[in-house]
């Protein structure tokens, strides 16, 4: 049995924390009115040291979503249009909204979810008494259709209820609660609004700035699964889509030809083992044997695409100019803008006067880089970005860093000084060369 923590709704803090539940749509107007009315009544039932109200970002241009929100006439919901297609684009329009309200932790979960009863208390619950950055929950599954056997058998839909309270090294955004003020300026890359994996991406990033995912065994999503989705062909199309986002999001991370290789080789190895697996189960009429393996298979080909510097874009609008298989980005040569911004860190000594004159955050590429800056490193144990406000210290996100201060051969400290027009830092006598962009 899982534990349940008591809510002491006696004693009021102040403030009150501000919450707002987010709930991206697109063309599913029926699912979004009950999606709202069990949202709605969750809100209302929050206890007093707390503040909830739902925010629907439609990503049809025409407004179907909305006109279906409002048309319940809710208080305490509101809905917004995110012309921009791609999951990456409404949910940063989600966290945009939500900054500008000044709300103090945001709730992701999808149109075809359900929350179960006291979803959102269970989440701000383990919120409030761990103080992660983010914080996620199990996603049941509720059948709309009857699966076939051999989907059942492959486990397609299973998802791990892990220990309450475990961290957790990423996230889905289906069942995820995000402390605002500890993302800070930080966003989902635009460039994988289409394919997918823009959760996996922005977690691991959260992550590797410090940030803490703890996971909430009570607050459960239930994912409700349409009809068209217990098919073989999709649960097969959904894993290659799977395989080829975690390639793409590990290249982001890891940029250059040894990260590129080992994504290469390891859905090449998981092609050629998943084949022979299904094979050798269907020939056996050993069900959970057969669907497994193709299920491994299809996710190392999905893992080979990213290799090969293809990209499935699964979310791909049939009218819409984006192709479902389709040339990925260059890894590493500064051609994509992952959409990420980077995080304001503490200057310490000199750097402090730098950092404060930062007018405006500027987004990553993958590795790291920003576009039309340079990476520049002084003599010590930090990094330090140059863009045309300034230089700015920064622990940047594709290497396990070490905290600003403490040396190492891939940090090194910034101190007061200049980034010159080529890019390199300059300290008095001292100067460091920058990375290539």
């Amino acid at each position: 049995m899982s534990r349940v923590e008591p809510i002491d709704n006696a004693a009021t803090p102040a403030p009150r924390v501000r919450a707002t539940v987010a709930v991206l749509t697109f063309h599913r107007p029926e699912q979004i009115q009950e999606t709202v009315r069990q949202l709605h009544a969750q809100a209302l039932a929050s206890p007093r040291w707390c503040e909830v109200d739902v925010l629907v970002v439609d990503n049809d241009p025409k407004g179907s979503g909305c006109e279906a929100v409002e048309s319940l006439s809710r208080g305490g919901v509101r809905c917004v249009i995110e012309p921009t297609p791609g999951i990456a684009a409404g949910r940063n329009r989600a966290l945009d909204e939500c900054v500008r309200a000044g709300r103090d932790v945001i709730l992701f979960m999808d149109d075809d979810g359900r929350p179960a009863d006291s979803w959102v208390v269970s989440m701000l619950k383990r919120w409030r008494k761990t103080k992660a950055a983010a914080v996620t929950g199990w996603v049941d599954t509720h059948y709309l259709g009857e699966p076939s056997e051999w989907v059942l058998a492959g486990g397609f839909f299973s998802r791990t209820r892990f220990e309450d309270g475990s961290e957790r090294p990423a996230a889905a955004s289906n069942n995820l609660l995000l402390d605002l003020h500890q993302v800070g300026p930080l966003r989902f890359a635009p460039s994988l609004g289409l394919s997918g994996g823009e959760d996996t991406l922005f977690t691991r990033m959260l992550v590797e700035r410090g940030g803490r995912i703890v996971f909430a065994r009570d607050a459960v999503v239930v994912d409700q699964v349409a009809l068209e989705r217990v098919t073989r062909r999709w649960v097969l199309a959904r894993q290659l889509s799977h395989g080829n986002t975690s390639g793409l999001v590990e290249m982001y991370l890891r940029p250059g030809l040894p990260a590129r290789a080992k994504v290469l080789v390891g859905g090449a190895g998981r092609m050629v083992v998943g084949s022979a697996k299904g094979s050798l189960g269907r020939l056996r009429r050993d069900l959970a044997a057969d669907a497994r393996g193709w299920r491994l298979a299809a996710r190392g080909t999905g893992m080979a695409l990213a290799g090969l510097g293809l990209v499935w874009n699964e979310y791909a609008r049939p009218s819409g100019s984006r192709r479902r298989l389709a040339r990925a980005p260059r890894i590493g040569a500064g051609a994509l803008t992952s959409g990420l911004t980077l995080p304001e860190e503490p200057a310490g000594e000199a750097g402090a006067s730098a950092a404060g004159a930062q007018g405006g955050a500027s987004r990553l590429l993958p590795g790291g880089k920003t576009p039309g800056t340079s990476r520049c490193r002084g003599g010590g144990g930090g990094w330090g970005i140059r863009t045309p406000e300034g230089l700015h210290p920064t622990r940047f996100p594709s290497v396990r860093h070490r905290p600003l201060g403490e040396s190492s051969r891939r940090h090194t400290r910034l101190r007061a000084g200049t980034c010159n027009g080529t890019g390199i830092y300059r300290n008095g006598a001292s100067q460091g060369q920058p990375d290539q962009v």
